[in-house]
């Protein structure tokens, strides 16, 4: 039978929320942060996506012979892991240099909207390609 071996990368924003697996429409496996799994499934073609809340990723379409040993990452979209901390520190340089100077530090502001829009965009619109669904080799 083939085997679909998971894998999730740990991230500081999905960290609280397990990861499910659909393999043809139907419920696979969970996965919590960091964490992999192993789902048996038939041989023929297949479709598998990963969701997490209301958010997916893009369908992976596979073709598994029977004796197939297929690895996947399961991850969130690009520059996730970066967005937060950088925000976080453009603030954190306003309020310190607002508080330990007497210069404008508002321009740190066009650097934070972007960075919170291209979040918003992911959790919106973007939601069925929040999660990122990779074949290893």
């Amino acid at each position: 039978m083939p085997k679909l071996y998971f894998h999730r990368t740990s991230e500081y924003a999905n960290n609280a929320r397990n990861i499910t697996v659909f393999v043809d429409g139907k419920k696979a496996v969970k996965i919590p942060n960091g964490g992999s799994a192993v789902f048996e499934t038939t041989a023929g073609e297949h479709e598998v996506y990963a969701k997490i809340d209301w958010c997916y990723s893009p369908v992976l379409k596979l073709k598994l012979e029977e004796v197939d040993q297929q690895k996947l990452e399961i991850s969130s979209f690009k520059m996730a892991k970066w967005m937060m901390p950088l925000a976080l520190f453009c603030v954190l340089v306003y309020f310190a240099g607002s508080y330990f100077s007497e210069a404008n530090f508002m321009w740190v502001f066009l650097v934070v909207v972007p960075i919170f829009l291209y979040q918003i965009y992911y959790l919106t619109l973007g939601r069925h390609k929040y999660l990122l669904l990779t074949n290893l080799p």
